[in-house]
C-alpha cells in the first residue's frame, strides 16, 4: 500500500509542475537544433551531447534490466509464499489463487512501469543538465588557452550567457522536482523504517531484505544525483578563480566577477525547496532511522 501511495503522490507532484518539464524538454530540443556560430564551441557541445545520449541509453538498458529481474523476483516470492497484498471483496484467495496471482502481478507491473517512466524522464533531463554544466566548465577552462581565445575572442561573453542560462534552467528543474523529491525522501524513510523493523523482528523473511535494499538504493541514487549537481556547479567558481583574470581587460574582469558572484550561490536539489538532497542528507537519514528503530525495539521489548 505504501508503494502505491508513493508512486501516486510522486506522479501527482510531477503533474502539478508539468509546465516546468515541458519547458525543459523544449530546452533540450534547442540544444540539439540550435547551432553555435563558433566551430570550437559547437565541437564541445556536440561532444558532451554525444556522451549524454550514450549514458542515457546505457542507463535505460540497466534500469530496464533491474526492473525486469525485480518484477520476476517479487512475483515468484509472492507466489511461493502465497502472499496477498490486494484484497478482492467476495473473492476468497484460497479458492481463486490464480485470479489473485494475475491481478497482483498486473498491479505490480503497472505500478512499476508508471514509476519507471517518471524516474527515467527525470534522469534523462538531469543528464542533459549535467552535460550543460560540463560544457560551461570546459569553456571556462579554455579561457587560459591563447589559441582558443584567438579563434573565439568573445568566449568569455558567450560563457557568461550560457552560465545565466544554466542558472535559469537549473531553477526550473529544481522547482519541478522539489515536491517529487520531498515525497520520495519522506516515503523512503517510511519504507526504510518499516522494513528495518520487520527485519529485526523477523530475520528469516527474504522479501523484507529485498524491500529494504531497493528502498536504500533508490534513496541513495536520489541523494547521489543531488550531490553531483551540487559539486559540478561548485566547480564553476573555482574554474573562474583559476583563470588568468589579471591579464584580461577591465570589461572582461567585470564579467568574470559577476559570474563568480553568481557562482557563489549554492545550486542543488532541495526537497520541498528547503532541504538539501545530497549524500550528507542520505547519511543523516540512515543514522536517524537506525537510532529510531533501535529505540522502538527497546520499547517493544524485542
Amino acid at each position: 500500500m505504501q508503494g502505491y501511495l508513493q508512486i501516486m503522490l510522486k506522479n501527482v507532484g510531477g503533474r502539478i509542475f508539468h509546465v516546468n518539464f515541458l519547458t525543459l524538454v523544449d530546452w533540450i530540443e534547442q540544444l540539439h537544433t540550435i547551432k553555435e556560430t563558433n566551430y570550437w564551441i559547437q565541437k564541445i557541445v556536440n561532444k558532451e551531447l554525444t556522451k549524454t545520449i550514450h549514458f542515457g541509453n546505457l542507463f535505460y538498458k540497466i534500469y530496464n534490466s533491474i526492473f525486469f529481474f525485480t518484477f520476476v523476483g517479487i512475483t515468484i516470492t509472492m507466489n511461493l509464499h502465497n502472499m496477498i497484498v490486494i484484497n478482492i471483496p467476495y473473492v476468497k484467495a484460497e479458492d481463486h489463487s490464480i485470479i489473485y496471482q494475475v491481478i497482483q502481478g498486473g498491479a505490480i507491473l503497472l505500478a512499476g512501469t508508471w514509476n519507471a517512466v517518471s524516474d527515467c524522464a527525470i534522469i534523462f533531463i538531469g543528464l542533459y543538465l549535467l552535460s550543460f554544466v560540463k560544457i560551461i566548465n570546459k569553456m571556462i577552462t579554455s579561457l587560459t588557452d591563447q589559441d582558443v581565445m584567438i579563434e573565439c575572442p568573445d568566449l568569455l561573453l558567450r560563457t557568461m550567457k550560457k552560465h545565466v542560462e544554466m542558472i535559469e534552467v537549473l531553477g526550473i528543474f529544481n522547482d519541478g522536482v522539489k515536491l517529487m523529491s520531498f515525497i520520495q525522501i519522506l516515503m523512503s524513510i517510511c519504507f526504510y523504517l518499516t522494513s528495518l523493523l520487520g527485519i529485526q523482528t523477523n530475520k528469516s523473511e527474504l522479501s523484507l531484505y529485498m524491500i529494504f535494499l531497493s528502498v536504500l538504493v533508490q534513496l541513495f541514487l536520489l541523494c547521489l544525483f543531488g550531490e553531483i549537481i551540487k559539486s559540478e556547479t561548485e566547480v564553476i567558481f573555482w574554474n573562474l578563480y583559476l583563470t588568468n583574470w589579471y591579464e584580461m581587460s577591465l570589461t572582461d574582469q567585470k564579467i568574470l566577477l559577476i559570474m563568480m558572484m553568481n557562482s557563489q550561490n549554492e545550486i542543488g536539489l532541495k526537497a520541498a525547496g528547503m532541504y538539501d538532497v545530497s549524500l550528507m542528507a542520505f547519511i543523516q537519514i540512515v543514522k536517524v532511522s537506525i537510532s529510531y528503530s533501535a529505540i522502538m525495539l527497546t520499547l517493544t521489548g524485542n
